[in-house]
């Protein structure tokens, strides 16, 4: 048989029977060794190489390739007779497998390809096969109505996967990253997780979910939470000054009026606190067109009134002397052009590449906290990693516990055992490799930092399983109140309403809270995608990015509900009306999504927090947006239906 004295078309047929039936590579064995192909088969998911004959293929290549194509349409033709009874039906437990197997094989002759840590097939029909089209027994009745979604606008679970590593794949080719990794959980249970590309290029150790990568100011939602469990215990007051809790924190002015930082402006990035500066120059880069400004109209209210005006040079020229110069008097007025200052991004500021190492909180304060506000505090948003810094100073004095050990202890009692401080010297498993790309677009590996100066704002280390935990933390602790059966949450409902209220009602401070950014709820236009409230973080870091997003199913407060209501017509009357039958038709779609929910067989009840899908995407490249493939992956798995 030519077809396995090449042996390359046959490995592709086996391999795929390798992946759906089993069986039937107890009867392809002994076909292949017989024709002097060496016998192939693991159970390993991750292998995909198969066996090649003993003689040269290049002398065969030509010649067998109309012979591979016949023998291959034969022996599938022969495989699907061996799965009919008596009466030529189909036996239900293998055809659905050998359907699969005919349209991997005779649709496309480039079998399996290696991307990143998965073996995926590109084929159209095994795409429908994903999608739903192989099965047509229904169980719940719904008719498919397209490709992706039945009539409910729900689809799959493997569609949301196939999703999932489709927005995956192209954000680590868009930006060229060595590897990216996703988890995602639905109602509480963990149910995707996968790796991209490598945890570390020069070893060539793949990513994989419990990959160990720097999570950024995803570590300020951590903090925000331990400062949320200081609140209810009534031991930490949100709008008391920052002096009441660190006495050595100095007080502050800005334009010349004495100003009050409280804890609430710390959270919120309202309080005015600098943020990394790009050199040597006390103000803000963001701030400085400003300062300039200032600093002009000081100097020209210190000149002498006959002074004031355009500026003459203590020379004057003849009319003659300006002919031969070549100058006019509309020339010398004529300003010279400035170019414009390339804007300095965060990851070019030299304090971000921090390498002092930094004992305490009170040591890190030094290193802006005699520097000027870049605003009057409560007056506009200025994120600032800085501002947690000093967060992190008033936990300190109220735990009466240094900030690192009050964190490890949070995290303990959280669960999160895969999630650390970002220290050098300690061993710490699966711990991924960071990376940059240099002025000529290659990659290479990133400086060596030292985060002590900021455990609170963005100084942990952690995988995307254990995120995932933390959301569902999260999402319990704000769906299950007082009154419902089960275990608290580890913070009250009320609390967690408290700290998702944004900080604002317009720009940057409307769509951040209390340590947490916010997705607001919406639908501009009718008929229109809508969008549920979210919730979450992002993250940037030396070598890192990352990213959590929160999606609830409902919450129990009105304030946060999913509202409906077109902005342009926000304070018309029939906003209620909009906002009413919005909610209406989401909590029926919910109702309708929970009835038919397989984690319901688990024995818990259909509406027992947390209700609602968390994802966490980790890229080990710097300064790569990742909240958009988080937020678009949440709302894949959103409308899956586990019973399609």
């Amino acid at each position: 048989m030519a077809l396995v004295r090449n042996g390359k078309f046959f490995n592709a047929i086996k391999n795929n029977l390798r992946k759906c039936c089993f069986p039937f590579s107890r009867v392809l064995s002994p076909l292949s060794a017989k024709h002097g192909c060496e016998p192939y088969f693991s159970t390993k998911p991750n292998q995909t190489e198969g066996c090649y004959s003993t003689k040269s293929k290049s002398s065969f290549k030509r010649r067998l390739l109309g012979i591979q194509i016949l023998s291959g349409v034969g022996l599938l033709a022969w495989i699907h007779q061996q799965v009919k009874d008596d009466n030529g039906d189909e036996k239900s437990k293998w055809a659905q497998p050998v359907r699969v197997l005919v349209a991997r094989c005779s649709s496309n002759t480039d079998f399996n390809q290696k991307v990143g840590s998965r073996a995926v097939v590109d084929s159209d029909s095994l795409k429908k096969t994903r999608l739903g089209f192989v099965n047509d027994n229904n169980d719940n009745g719904q008719k498919k109505v397209g490709p992706h979604k039945n009539e409910m606008g729900k689809i799959s679970l493997a569609a949301a996967i196939a999703k999932s590593q489709e927005l995956c794949l192209r954000r680590k080719d868009e930006v060229g990253s060595p590897g990216i990794a996703v988890c995602v959980s639905v109602d509480g249970q963990q149910v995707y997780a996968e790796g991209f590309g490598f945890a570390d290029l020069e070893n060539h150790t793949p990513m994989r979910p419990n990959s160990v990568m720097r999570i950024a100011s995803i570590s300020k939602a951590v903090t925000a939470t331990i400062v949320g469990k200081l609140v209810e215990k009534g031991q930490l007051d949100l709008d008391k000054p920052v002096q009441h809790y660190v006495p050595e924190f100095p007080e502050k002015e800005f334009m010349g009026e004495k100003v009050t930082i409280t804890v609430r402006q710390l959270l919120n990035h309202t309080s005015g606190v600098r943020h990394y500066k790009p050199d040597d120059d006390p103000v803000d880069a963001f701030d400085r067109p400003l300062a300039d400004l200032l600093g002009k109209v000081k100097e020209v209210a210190d000149l002498p009134f006959y002074k004031v005006g355009p500026s003459t040079s203590s020379k004057q020229q003849s009319p003659e002397e300006k002919s031969q110069s070549g100058t006019s008097e509309d020339a010398s007025r004529t300003p010279p052009i400035k170019k414009k200052k390339k804007e300095v991004t965060e990851m070019e500021r030299k304090e971000y590449f921090c390498t002092k190492r930094y004992p305490t909180t009170r040591e890190a304060l030094s290193m802006f906290q005699n520097d000027p506000l870049s605003a009057k505090p409560g007056s506009r948003f200025l994120y600032t990693t800085f501002g947690y810094t000093v967060l992190s100073a008033v936990v300190e004095s109220v735990m009466d516990t240094p900030f690192p050990t009050a964190m490890i202890r949070t995290l303990q009692r959280l669960g999160l055992k895969e999630t650390y401080l970002d220290e050098n010297d300690p061993i710490i498993y699966n711990r991924a490799k960071y990376y940059m790309k240099n002025s000529k677009g290659q990659v290479i590996n990133t400086p060596y930092v030292d985060l002590s100066y900021k455990w609170a704002g963005g100084g942990l280390l952690s995988t995307t399983e254990d995120v995932v935990k933390f959301g569902n933390v999260l999402l319990y602790s704000a769906q299950h109140r007082d009154t419902d059966l089960g275990p608290r949450g580890f913070l009250k409902s009320s609390t967690v309403e408290k700290f998702w209220q944004p900080a604002g009602k317009k720009g940057r401070m409307a769509r951040y809270a209390l340590g947490f950014e916010l997705s607001p709820a919406r639908e501009h236009f009718g008929a229109c995608e809508r969008h549920g409230f979210g919730v979450g973080h992002t993250g940037a870091a030396v070598g890192a990015s990352s990213a959590l997003f929160i999606l609830p199913r409902s919450l129990p407060y009105q304030s946060m509900r999913s509202r409906y209501v077109d902005e342009e017509s926000a304070g018309s009357s029939s906003s209620a009306v909009i906002e009413a039958a919005g909610r209406n038709k989401r909590r029926s779609i919910s109702e309708s999504n929970e009835s038919s929910h397989p984690m319901n067989v688990s024995g818990l009840a259909s509406n027992q927090a947390p209700q609602g899908v968390v994802v966490a995407v980790f890229i080990n490249m710097v300064g790569v947006q990742a909240r958009d493939v988080a937020e678009n992956i949440a709302r894949a798995f959103e409308d899956v239906d586990f019973s399609l």
